[in-house]
């Protein structure tokens, strides 16, 4: 038996950017925002995010939404 699931991914976190799915826009349309609250489940797990985008803010389950691979602090750079 494979599980569907095999590797943990990190939980989502308040100020990281995403794209947010929308099924009625091609993939490079999808428009970005950042994630200002995360709601958990029994699990401990982020299962809900609720998102500040350009126009608004919007409540999305995480499957809505693809957080981008940004480095909020990135290392210093050597030899400065």
């Amino acid at each position: 038996s494979r599980p569907k699931w095999v590797k943990k991914a990190p939980n989502i976190r308040v100020g990281q950017i995403v794209l947010v799915k929308e099924e009625n826009r091609a993939t490079t349309n999808w428009p970005l925002g950042r994630i200002l609250e995360v709601t958990r489940g029994k699990d401990d797990l982020v299962r809900v995010v609720r998102v500040r985008m350009m126009d608004g803010e919007r409540t999305r389950p995480i499957s809505k939404i693809c957080p981008l691979p940004i480095e909020e602090d990135p290392p210093a750079a050597a030899g400065k």
